[in-house]
C-alpha cells in the first residue's frame, strides 16, 4: 500500500484538487503526504514576479529587487504549506511539509525513491502563458522520468467506481496493472483491462496474463485492434471509467497524447 504520499502544490485549484485526493487515500492507508512546494528558479530571480493563484498565474508590471523578489515567493510558498497543514489537520491525516527553490519537475523527481505514490494537479496552461511552476512540461517530465506511481488529478475528487488499466505485458504495463490492483482493492472498484493488438490470439495470451497478475481482483477484460489512443477512450466511455492507469514509456506518444 502506499505509507508515503508526495503531493506538490503551488496554490492551485488543481493542486488543492490532488491533495483532497491524497487525503482520501491517506485515510484508507494511514499514509503520511508531504507536501512539497517548489520555488522556481526559472522566475525568482526576474524583476517581474510570476505569483501563482487558485486559476492563474498573475505577474506584476513593476519590477522588483531580487531580495523583495525573494521574500514574495517564500511568503506565497508559506501560505500554501501552512494552507495544506490546516486541511490535514482538519482531516485528520499526518501532512509534513518541504519549501525548496529549483526546477519543480527536479525536485520532484529526486523525491521519488524517498516516497510510494506521487499524486499532482497539473495546472492548466495556455499559449500565452505556459508556465512555470506545475504548469507546462512538468507533468510529462516527471512521469516519463521517474518509476515512482503517479496518480494525475484533473478536476475534484470523486469515488473511483471504475477504473482502466491499458496492458501489453510490458513491465512498464504489469506496474500499471499492479497499481490499478492495488486501488482497486482499497477501493473496491471495478478493474478493465483493455488491450490494443491486431492479432486475436496474440490479444487473449495478453489478457490471461493480465487476470493472474491481477488476482485477487477479477477484472473485465476488453481487446481492440487499431489506434490505442482512441480504443482507450472508446472504452473509457463505454464503461465511465474514472481513471486511466497507464504504464509509462519514456518519450510515449500516447502519453504526450494524454497529458497534453
Amino acid at each position: 500500500m502506499f505509507q508515503k504520499i508526495l503531493v506538490p502544490l503551488d496554490g492551485s485549484t488543481a493542486g488543492r484538487n490532488a491533495l483532497d485526493q491524497a487525503m482520501q487515500l491517506a485515510r484508507d492507508n494511514e499514509s503520511v503526504i508531504t507536501a512539497l512546494c517548489v520555488i522556481d528558479v526559472r522566475v525568482s530571480h526576474e524583476a517581474r514576479i510570476y505569483l501563482p493563484g487558485e486559476n492563474e498565474i498573475s505577474v506584476s508590471n513593476e519590477g522588483v529587487s531580487p531580495a523583495k523578489a525573494a521574500a514574495i515567493y517564500q511568503g506565497w510558498a508559506e501560505q500554501v504549506i501552512a494552507a495544506a497543514q490546516a486541511h490535514g489537520a482538519t482531516a485528520g491525516v499526518q501532512v509534513q511539509t518541504e519549501i525548496v527553490s529549483g526546477i519543480p519537475y527536479h525536485e520532484i523527481i529526486s523525491r521519488s525513491s524517498r516516497h510510494d505514490l506521487l499524486v499532482i494537479g497539473p495546472r492548466q496552461t495556455s499559449s500565452a502563458y505556459p508556465g512555470p511552476f506545475l504548469a507546462g512540461a512538468t507533468l510529462w517530465y516527471v512521469a516519463a522520468h521517474t518509476h515512482l506511481p503517479t496518480l494525475c488529478v484533473f478536476a475534484p475528487p470523486q469515488k473511483l467506481d471504475t477504473i482502466l488499466v491499458a496492458y501489453d505485458d510490458s513491465r512498464a504495463a504489469r506496474d500499471a496493472l499492479q497499481l490499478a490492483a492495488t486501488l482497486c482493492q482499497i477501493w473496491e472498484s471495478t478493474l478493465i483491462v483493455i488491450t490494443v493488438q491486431p492479432e486475436g490470439r496474440q490479444a487473449q495470451h495478453i489478457l490471461r496474463q493480465a487476470r493472474l497478475r491481477a488476482s485477487p481482483i477479477v477484472p473485465r477484460l476488453v481487446a481492440r485492434d487499431g489506434d490505442p489512443k482512441r480504443a482507450i477512450l472508446n472504452i473509457v466511455a463505454r464503461y465511465n471509467c474514472n481513471l486511466i492507469v497507464l504504464g509509462v514509456h519514456a518519450h510515449h506518444s500516447l502519453l504526450r497524447y494524454s497529458l497534453g
